[in-house]
């Protein structure tokens, strides 16, 4: 569920977030001609980025300690989903960090400000060269501009990896599924996991929470096997490398009952 912020909190939000408009493309939109799990993602990161680095903790600022911000895990929550050529603002904001995991959520609002979505994420900042989360003390400088407020308050899905799944197919990571980082970016994920359900299904139910969890890196040319379920109301994936047998995520989509 999403809560209504009291009115002090909400002043409080407004002072340390950042709102960006996103008008929904044609290549935004799946199938049924709403916006895609993947363009969602895409948006989020965006809106991550740019907050970020305007805070002064971005990119350029973690490439100075030969690192960068990777995320570890995201959790989606929507109401409804804006068409194709529906104009969106997504509002963000960083909640500080707990040992290695820096958090940041996100609402998203339809052209009437009306909420109708929300998301939370964990992030970390591996080192450029040995791969290993830092430690985030680095960070204190910058926790005066962080919030407590969550956008979602109502149990996390359920992403377990060690969950047995039945193989469904394989894929081969492609040049254009690399980001800046050199690995899979976390847009290509839902579409590894949409690939992999069955279409009647997904032109059948709405998918109401999706949620990943990032447990390696995938890199070119490496082949990742994608197994999953779908049950009554759930479905869970997870992707194996196949040359070491390592799970390299896990996600989990809830339908609308």
């Amino acid at each position: 569920m999403f809560v209504i912020l009291n009115i002090k909190m909400s002043e409080i939000l407004n002072t340390l977030s950042q709102k960006d408009v996103f008008s929904v493309g044609w290549q935004d939109v799946n199938a049924k001609g709403k916006l895609s799990m993947r363009a969602i993602t895409q948006y989020l990161q965006e809106s991550a980025w740019k907050h970020s680095r305007r805070l002064g903790f971005g990119y350029d600022f973690i490439h100075q300690l030969h690192a960068l911000w990777v995320m570890g895990k995201l959790e989606v929550k929507m109401n409804s989903y804006p068409c194709w050529e529906d104009n969106i603002t997504i509002e963000t904001w960083h909640r500080g960090y707990e040992g290695v995991v820096a958090s940041r959520d996100f609402n998203i609002y339809n052209s009437d400000n009306q909420l109708i979505g929300a998301a939370t994420s964990d992030w970390y900042v591996i080192g450029i060269e040995n791969r290993r989360p830092k430690r985030l003390q680095f960070l204190d400088q910058f926790l005066e501009s962080s919030s407590p407020v969550k956008s979602i308050h109502e149990n996390g899905l359920i992403i377990d990896p060690r969950k047995e799944l039945p193989h469904l197919l394989d894929h081969q990571v492609m040049f254009s599924e690399l980001d800046f980082h050199g690995h899979v970016n976390t847009s290509r994920y839902f579409e590894w996991v949409i690939n992999a359900c069955d279409p009647d299904v997904l032109f059948k139910r709405q998918i109401e929470k999706f949620g990943i969890r990032f447990l390696s890196e995938c890199n070119l040319k490496e082949t990742i096997q994608i197994r999953g379920q779908i049950d009554s109301d759930e479905a869970f994936f997870k992707g194996i490398r196949q040359h070491d047998g390592k799970i390299v995520f896990a996600s989990t989509l809830r339908f609308e009952k």
